[in-house]
């Protein structure tokens, strides 16, 4: 979930240039990649069992693994799940990742810590999970089951460059704080639309931002990555370098680079993002809620469509819809921004200010309270699920979705608690287009086949009883509206990663060779497939999360 120093584990040979194959040598040694890195295997007591269990139970090599992190490091770095604080339970987004139980949580400070434990993980087959914000609602995704959870609350540093063009940013970071750094300078980041949104998944995923028709989306914004290697070998002759660092740009290693904007976690853990730094006096943004009554719907939602239709003609201007009912009653809200204070005469919002509303809490606004604001309404502490589509900029079919889901969702939104949502946010021709830049993505995505609208269903509740109910509704209500939109051909493949839910295969909705490339960019830098299979939780280059348990597997197995 990173930009500007990346772990990569497996990798063979140097990569300076797309030209320099780095394919793993077949007698890579992780003894003495750990070693490399100041761990002695055979000298710690922990790991000294580990060749004698090789058929033993998972805990037993967890139990090593996490043992050896907190003698190489110290109890202050890692946390033993018998002792385990609740804080981090707390931490994540979704009290279903949150009850999750790893082996151990390590916490730690530098790349060389980030390579230690992916070794480690990879010498005693523990898997392991990587934390940044800990926004994803499903288990397993950012915490490991049994395993090793990695997280970077420890590491936030943040940096301007010196003419103040890019911004490094370690994973640790929230954007919430990333905006609030950038605005003493009068600048600001491609990012997330919540304060609490970890920098690092967002960006891996994708990223919706509030300035996205300006520049695209976050991960279209990196100017480069650092990437920290290690058991290196060029053609003719092996160097061991630990933390080497190789640069992933639009010109060197561009295939990498590529990859990581949207492929997710498959290809290494990325401990620091180079961002593309934009102006932004003040940090203010003209941005808040339209509250509208059910009279009002149909109106809301032409506002909707021909506003994401007419992006081009002021890219300053964004807008989401979110779906839902308040005592009874089905509301719908019409989040509006822009990129400069005082818009709120702008022509473009024309159709949403002519809509009698409830409300109208649109303002000007500094983008990181505004952000703030938006976590608020978005709270910690309940049982959440996602999942995602994305159709046609169709206003027919965007109010047939509407109805879907306020009909499905009824019953469901009377328990206590709970607050069943869709949301609908704009996948406007600019976003599209700025897709396109320094070698394009693999999202799969085109400005042929825009304006575009990504659906998320995103659901909240508050006890495990009523698990099978919000999951139900989720998937007859995403069924249903799939359905009409293939038939009315409004559908599109995309499964945008960030509000995808766990039985979503989403590289397959990059499109086949997409997928394809992505795989062979995989085979390149993690050949025996660390990334697969002992980091299974997120979403994987052939499955999705569900598909997959969280547990140890062979350290030779090799991607299928």
């Amino acid at each position: 979930m990173t930009r500007s120093l990346i772990t990569l584990i497996g990798l063979a040979a140097l990569v300076h240039s797309d030209k320099a194959m780095s394919i793993e040598s077949s007698d890579f040694d992780v003894v003495q990649a750990l070693k490399d890195n100041g761990v002695e295997p055979y000298v710690l007591p922990e790991l000294q069992q580990v060749s004698q269990f090789q058929n033993g139970q998972a805990s037993q090599f967890c139990t090593a693994a996490c043992s050896t992190l907190e003698s190489l490091y110290g109890p202050e770095a890692v946390q033993q799940n018998s002792t385990l604080d609740p804080t981090f339970s707390n931490s994540y987004w979704s009290t279903i990742q949150g009850d999750t139980i790893p082996k151990c949580v390590f916490s730690p400070t530098s790349p060389t810590g980030v390579s230690v434990v992916i070794l480690l993980s990879r010498y005693t087959r523990c898997p392991f999970a990587v934390k940044s914000g800990g926004h994803v609602p499903f288990a397993g995704a950012s915490n490991a089951p049994g395993g090793i959870t990695v997280t970077f609350e420890k590491m936030k540093a943040l940096t301007l460059s010196p003419d103040k063009s890019t911004v490094s940013v370690e994973p640790g970071n929230v954007w919430g704080y990333v905006y609030a750094q950038l605005k003493k300078h009068g600048l600001t980041a491609v990012g997330g639309r919540l304060y609490d949104i970890g920098v690092g998944g967002l960006t891996l995923g994708g990223g919706l931002s509030y300035i996205a028709n300006l520049h695209g989306w976050a991960c279209d914004n990196v100017a480069s990555y650092e990437a920290n290697m290690f058991v290196l070998q060029l053609i003719q002759k092996v160097i061991v370098a630990c933390g080497r660092r190789v640069i992933a740009s639009p010109t060197q290693n561009s295939d990498l680079y590529f990859a990581l904007r949207g492929g997710g976690t498959n290809f290494g853990v990325i401990v620091k993002f180079n961002l593309y730094t934009y102006r932004l006096d003040g940090g203010v943004i003209w941005s808040g809620p339209m509250l509208f009554a059910e009279e009002h719907h149909l109106a809301v939602v032409k506002a909707f469509a021909e506003m994401n239709k007419d992006a081009k003609k002021d890219p300053n201007a964004g807008t989401w819809l979110a779906l839902g009912r308040r005592n009874g009653a089905q509301i719908i809200a019409g989040e509006l921004y822009y990129a400069k204070p005082d818009a709120q005469n702008a022509s473009i919002f024309a159709r949403y200010k002519s809509t009698p509303a409830i409300l109208d809490h649109t303002e000007n606004v500094q983008i990181d309270e505004f952000s703030g604001s938006v976590a608020r309404i978005n709270p910690r502490g309940y049982r959440q699920n996602y999942a995602t589509m994305t159709i046609k900029n169709d206003e027919k079919m965007i109010t047939i979705a509407k109805d879907i889901f306020m009909e499905e969702s009824k019953d469901a939104s009377e328990i206590p608690g709970s607050r069943p949502a869709l949301y609908f946010h704009a996948l406007s021709l600019p976003q599209l287009e700025n897709m396109l830049r320094n070698g394009g993505n693999p999202l799969g995505l085109h400005p042929k086949d825009g304006p575009l609208v990504i659906l998320t269903f995103s659901n909240r509740w508050n006890h495990t009883q009523h698990d099978k109910l919000f999951n139900d509704l989720r998937a007859r209500a995403y069924r249903k509206i799939k359905k009409e939109a293939i038939s009315r051909g409004f559908y599109h493949n995309y499964l945008y990663m960030n509000f995808a839910g766990e039985n979503q295969d989403v590289i397959s909705s990059y499109g086949i060779n997409n997928k394809r490339r992505l795989i062979s960019i995989a085979r390149k830098y993690d050949p025996t497939g660390v990334f697969q299979h002992l980091s299974p939780g997120y979403f994987k280059l052939r499955k999705a999360p569900a598909s997959h348990k969280c547990g140890w597997t062979a350290r030779n197995e090799l991607l299928s």
